[in-house]
């Protein structure tokens, strides 16, 4: 899998639970010599001093949706979803 994915994914993904975060590859495939562990690596960095990213616009526009709104029912046995 890490060497299917593009890096910035990983920033958007690691920004999502900590807009400070940051996320740098340690290293990545084809490592050389073939064979050493960990195969990918990467660092996350979350630094209280940088600038934190802003939303996307496309996040705002998906919060206004039905489906970023649904809540679902109770289960039948009356447990409700946690949020």
């Amino acid at each position: 899998m890490c060497h299917h994915i593009e890096d910035g994914t990983f920033d958007w993904t690691a920004q999502a639970v900590n807009p400070r975060a940051r996320v740098r590859p340690v290293h990545r495939p084809p490592r050389v010599p073939a064979g050493r562990v960990p195969y990918c690596r990467w660092e996350v960095v979350i630094d209280d001093e940088t600038e934190p990213v802003g939303e996307a616009p496309i996040t705002a526009m998906t919060r206004g949706t039905t489906a970023a709104r649904f809540r679902f029912p109770p289960m039948r046995d009356g447990t409700p979803h946690v949020p």
